[in-house]
């Protein structure tokens, strides 16, 4: 019920695969909500997240049904401690920013980077666990790769919404370079847009080799979900970088075209032999 970029337990997912997915995206999306939705002040959420924690550390016999749904799936070795502490960390990171009086923007790229690989990057390398895929230091790095260009998809497309709660997921060097552009008007401010899309479309299109290595029904979800990211840039691009509020969503007249893409990049990818 909740909007996102991607698939979440689709049908295309084997069906072995998705009492895990849900989990996760369970106890993802109600962390994440907690440090965005709302009104509370950001000690509560911070509260809220630490408690989240603090009962990860004994899953078992956790009393909130969130980590409780976990703790089978931590016990096999489905999903990482290690990855779900790292998202609450990222969460938290936004929570805390919410009650601070200072600059919300993040100083330069690679703190921007860091924060994706809390928030973004643990989805993907517990999914290529819960899928049985090959999990290398190379499908590592592809998955961070095209989960991080989703994060930083779903900052540009959001950025007009953002804004209104005081948030700037914008680097401050980049701000800088393009002379802090005021409106979704300014010729700076499209440089600056641009420059952030192109350089998410590098990302998902340095992360799509990940095709290679995985098969069957999770390849065509993974491939569907490159191609919806794609795809949203492209609809930026063709605003002209002109964002607003509520901001450019994906629907059914994407659905063809976002196969289409998809199709074409699994072939472009075949398996290697």
């Amino acid at each position: 019920q909740h909007y996102e970029n991607f698939p979440v337990a689709s049908l295309l997912l084997p069906k072995h695969c998705v009492p895990a997915v849900q989990a996760l995206y369970r106890f993802a999306r109600a962390a994440d909500d907690i440090a965005d939705e709302g009104d509370a002040p950001a000690a509560t959420r911070l509260a809220q997240l630490d408690d989240l924690s603090q009962q990860l550390k004994n899953p078992a016999h956790a009393q909130n049904s969130l980590v409780a749904d976990l703790a089978p799936f931590i016990a096999a070795g489905t999903l990482a401690t290690q990855e779900l502490q790292k998202l609450l960390d990222a969460f938290s990171q936004d929570a805390a920013q919410d009650g601070a009086q200072t600059d919300p923007r993040h100083a330069d790229m690679a703190a921007l980077l860091d924060y994706c690989s809390r928030s973004a990057n643990p989805v993907g390398r517990m999914m290529l666990r819960i899928t049985g895929s090959p999990y290398t230091a190379q499908t590592e790095g592809f998955s961070d790769d095209i989960c991080t260009a989703l994060q930083l998809i779903n900052f540009w497309q959001d950025i007009a919404k953002d804004a209104l709660r005081g948030r700037c997921y914008v680097p401050l060097t980049l701000f800088q370079f393009h002379g802090f552009p005021a409106q979704s008007t300014d010729p700076r401010y499209t440089a600056l847009m641009q420059a952030l899309c192109d350089d998410a479309r590098r990302r998902m299109q340095a992360g799509a080799p990940l095709l290679q290595h995985l098969k069957g029904r999770f390849k065509a979800e993974i491939a569907l979900t490159i191609a919806g990211g794609l795809r949203v840039l492209d609809k930026l691009a063709a605003g002209r970088y002109v964002t607003r509020n509520p901001p450019i969503r994906l629907g059914y007249a994407d659905a063809l075209p976002i196969a289409g893409a998809a199709i074409q990049l699994m072939l472009k990818h075949r398996n290697k032999r």
